[in-house]
């Protein structure tokens, strides 16, 4: 029965490898960014399923926190794309003060000395 667990998570190896040439080929920071993000939900995967076949319960804790390390880890990512102008070709959020999210409207305000808006 283990070597269906094993079967499996050598599957999501494999797949881990086709999302790291994504990885490098890029061409975009977006489709870097993706692949990566791809490559955490996969670990998350082999954790949970090399939990269930090796009966290591404590491995669903380990895929537990890592999975929120990640997702912590994107928030930050998708701020950074979003304030350099990565996503979509726009100038960066600096150049285009105002026209951002209410959080930033905000926090521009405050920046800037006065109340929010």
């Amino acid at each position: 029965m283990i070597e269906a667990f094993l079967a499996v998570a050598a599957i999501f190896g494999a797949l881990m490898l086709l999302a790291l040439l994504r990885v490098v080929l890029g061409p975009t920071v977006p489709d870097r960014f993706l692949a990566l993000d791809t490559m955490n939900t996969l670990v998350v995967m082999i954790l949970i399923v090399l939990a269930l076949g090796l009966e290591q319960w404590i491995l669903i804790d380990v895929a537990l926190v890592y999975a929120l390390l990640a997702f912590v880890g994107s928030i930050f990512m998708a701020d950074y794309m979003e304030a350099s102008g990565e996503t979509s070709g726009r100038a960066p959020l600096a150049a285009r003060a105002g026209t951002g999210s209410r959080y930033r409207d905000v926090k521009l305000a405050m920046k800037r000395g006065g109340g929010a808006p």
